[in-house]
């Protein structure tokens, strides 16, 4: 491509050619498990669709508007990183003729990565403003509480001046400082603390409820029970049923736990929801997992983001996130069959 320079492995971007099973298309390799690799390589195992790979060609900065043109046609154009990445990796003006191209040759773009573009300000995870404050590598990978310069609960002026004396300036920059908000829910789960995750499956919403006695809290060192909104009961258990239930299933293997329960108001509901929708508009992307806290007066704060978070789930909540994949892919693909 014209615009190709080379840069880190890890920053690496593909587009995977996504085809219905009636295409007829041949499988190849598949990036490291994470959400929408695994769902997208549970899909094509299962026949449901076939996938190829197009790896982007690797660049030194955010790839741009004429990087758009070497991408192979396809039913639907799946955007997704190789690994995670924290920094924006397309300009807009990449984003922007990628649709175009979509858009003239009846193409489903499905973009997985929130990474991509420019975050408006609004939606950046928050930096504290006063305190207490948590500051935390970047890399929530290498935030752990074996390492006691990871991560620092900050409650006093004095201890941020103390962190900010101790902290080399120059690694000061691989810190993030965020507010040290208690969830509402604290004050029932004492002494755990509480961080809802957000698993976002195109347009789908799943909120696990995490808790876990640590300042930093993540899959390995916390319990986590999925909720789902109650006005999707029907739909939801009759995909339940059409997916993962048939009846040689059940006979073989007996009926099986949901992983989810259902709870909350509209009220929970709803501002969540909206929260949901302003992102996914303001970003674009259709896949993902963010941290939220809700505060004790019911306001929502972002605190992270990351659609390369791998959530472990049985296999009715798999279920309905394939679910939501795949009619997602599906959208506009039989207008691609009949232009080829």
């Amino acid at each position: 491509m014209a615009c190709a320079q080379t840069y880190p492995v890890r920053d690496s971007a593909y587009w995977r050619d996504v085809h219905l099973r009636s295409k007829g298309k041949i499988r190849q390799g598949f990036p490291p498990s994470y959400i929408p690799n695994n769902l997208l390589r549970s899909l094509n195992d299962k026949g449901a669709i076939r996938l190829r790979h197009h790896a982007l060609e690797p660049s030194g900065q955010p790839y741009e508007a004429c990087d758009a043109e070497g991408i192979p046609t396809a039913a639907v154009w799946v955007f997704a990183l190789l690994n995670d990445s924290s920094v924006p990796i397309c300009h807009d003006t990449f984003l922007e003729a990628i649709r175009a191209r979509a858009r003239r040759e009846g193409i489903r773009v499905i973009n997985l990565t929130s990474h991509s573009g420019t975050l408006p300000d609004d939606f950046a995870p928050r930096r504290a403003e006063s305190l207490p404050a948590l500051a935390k590598l970047k890399a929530n990978g290498a935030t752990t509480n074996d390492d006691s310069n990871s991560f620092s609960l900050l409650k006093t002026p004095s201890e941020l001046t103390a962190w900010t004396e101790r902290v080399d300036p120059a690694r000061q920059a691989e810190y993030e400082i965020q507010p040290f908000l208690e969830h509402h829910r604290n004050a029932e789960l004492a002494p755990f603390r509480c961080v809802e995750r957000w698993i976002c499956i195109a347009g789908d919403l799943t909120v696990g409820m995490r808790f876990s006695p640590d300042l930093i809290i993540k899959q390995m060192n916390s319990l986590t029970y999925y909720i789902r909104d109650p006005r999707r009961l029907e739909h939801e258990y009759s995909f339940i049923y059409k997916v993962s239930r048939h009846p040689r299933r059940l006979h073989q293997k007996g009926s099986e736990h949901l992983s989810f329960g259902y709870s909350g108001t509209s009220q929970f509901w709803d501002r969540r929801y909206d929260l949901h929708q302003r992102l996914a508009e303001a970003t674009g992307f259709e896949i993902g997992s963010m941290d939220v806290f809700e505060d004790a007066r019911g306001e929502l704060h972002l605190i992270d983001y990351n659609e390369w978070t791998f959530e472990s789930a049985r296999n009715d909540l798999f279920s309905l996130w394939e679910v939501a994949l795949l009619e997602a892919i599906r959208t506009n693909s039989e207008k691609h069959d009949e232009q080829s």
